[in-house]
């Protein structure tokens, strides 16, 4: 059995009847700097949020066991040179690493467990879009709109629960 998670940094208990969440906050890499998101985005701040985001998936990673992955899915919508100079001008030039799973990045890629953090990362800068699996069929990585993260697994043990809850985001089963 198999339960799909979903991993946000979005409060549960700030949602609407219809699952909506109401406080305006940021939403997008490109939400840096913005005033019109409560409170204003900064870098130290987005790096903070997509490291959880990039360990919450290292531990379903962790959970499975897996050495290796496999794009499913995959979208580029611009060229590496573009994607270099959006990043760039928001604070976030691309390693090396990064610029390679981004040029490499098509559905039946094979990253390793030590790769998936670069393709993670691209995907929550849209600077890419991907969901990835493990080879064995046992995780399933995906990334919905407005910064959310679906890892499907079987069920994660209460300690793993509680390592992605101590890093400020919350874990829901049922939604």
């Amino acid at each position: 059995m198999k339960i799909r998670y979903r991993i946000t940094k979005y409060d549960p208990a700030l949602r609407d009847e219809q699952g909506r969440y109401l406080p305006k906050h940021w939403t997008s890499v490109s939400d840096l700097g913005n005033p019109a998101c409560t409170p204003i985005l900064t870098l130290p701040a987005y790096l903070a949020t997509e490291a959880a985001y990039v360990s919450a998936i290292q531990e379903g990673i962790r959970q499975v066991g897996c050495q290796q992955l496999v794009v499913t899915q995959a979208e580029k919508y611009v060229p590496l040179a573009e994607v270099k100079d959006q990043l760039a001008s928001l604070g976030l030039p691309l390693t090396r690493e990064e610029e390679e799973v981004f040029q490499s990045f098509a559905v039946g890629l094979p990253l390793t467990a030590s790769q998936v953090p670069a393709a993670a990362r691209l995907i929550l800068r849209e600077a890419l879009w991907g969901e990835l699996a493990s080879v064995d069929g046992r995780l399933t990585i995906a990334f919905g709109y407005d910064y959310y993260l679906y890892l499907t697994l079987p069920p994660m043990p209460p300690e793993a629960i509680r390592r992605i809850e101590a890093m400020g985001l919350f874990v829901e089963s049922e939604w």
